[in-house]
């Protein structure tokens, strides 16, 4: 998507079409801090991605929510 005009424009289409229709819109496989910048411009109102959290046994989900206060929220 950072690399690749033609990928950033499919997600600010399904970021923008998701805006119009008052949904939130979760965008997955975050990596890396460039794509979120571009991911929060777009309009995503939530993200997953190791660059947020790498994968977690479940027992420790609870513990990473109350310290971070939410797993998904990419919004600023």
């Amino acid at each position: 998507m950072t690399t690749r005009a033609d990928c950033a424009a499919i997600v600010m289409a399904v970021a923008g079409l998701g805006r119009s229709l008052g949904v939130d819109i979760t965008a997955e496989g975050i990596e890396f801090p460039d794509q979120l910048m571009l991911l929060r411009a777009a309009g995503c109102t939530d993200g997953q991605g190791y660059l947020i959290c790498r994968p977690q046994p479940a027992n420790l989900i609870a513990e990473i929510v109350s310290s971070r206060g939410t797993i998904t929220g990419i919004a600023s």
